[in-house]
């Protein structure tokens, strides 16, 4: 499935009568950032610790939410 270009979406979400109405057609689902984080990780086959470590943060780890993680 192609993904709608963002300002497209925008388009779209301007037009709606509410955003509550634009939610619901496009299935988005309420989510703490730490869940989606994980689901990334997941969806990726990644684990936390390696990504910070490729990354170059693991001094700024301890800032990013880890209540799922």
């Amino acid at each position: 499935m192609k993904e709608p270009m963002t300002e497209d979406l925008l388009n779209e979400l301007l037009d709606s009568p509410d955003p509550v109405a634009f939610a619901s057609k496009h299935k988005l689902a309420c989510r703490s950032l730490p869940d989606y984080l994980q689901r990334l990780l997941d969806e990726r086959g990644l684990r936390r610790p390696e990504v910070v470590r490729q990354a170059g943060i693991g001094e700024l780890a301890y800032l990013l939410p880890s209540s799922s993680l």
